[in-house]
C-alpha cells in the first residue's frame, strides 16, 4: 500500500482517503470471494477490476498479482483454489 501515492491521487482528505480505502477494501473482499467460483473470462475480468482499483489506492504487490491471475485466465492457466 503506497499512502503517498494515494494522496497524490485524491489529496490530503483524511475522510476522504480512509473512505476511498475502505471503498476498496469491501470490493476487493467481494472480488476475491468471486473468484474462488470463477474461470476463464469472469475470472479475467474480476482480476481485471481488482487490478485497476488496486493500482488506483497504491495496492501494488495486489496489482501485480491480479495482472498475473488476469493473463492466467485468459490463457487457460488459472485454476480456481
Amino acid at each position: 500500500f503506497d499512502a503517498a501515492a494515494l494522496r497524490g491521487l485524491f489529496g490530503d482528505d483524511r475522510e476522504r482517503l480512509v473512505a476511498i480505502v475502505e471503498s476498496f477494501a469491501t470490493q476487493a473482499r467481494l472480488d476475491l470471494a468471486g473468484m474462488a467460483e470463477a474461470e476463464g473470462e469472469a475470472l479475467a475480468g474480476m482480476a481485471h477490476r481488482l487490478k485497476g482499483a488496486a493500482r488506483m489506492v497504491g495496492a501494488r504487490r495486489l496489482a501485480e498479482a491480479a495482472a498475473e491471475l488476469e493473463e492466467a485466465a485468459r490463457g487457460g492457466t488459472a485454476r480456481p483454489p
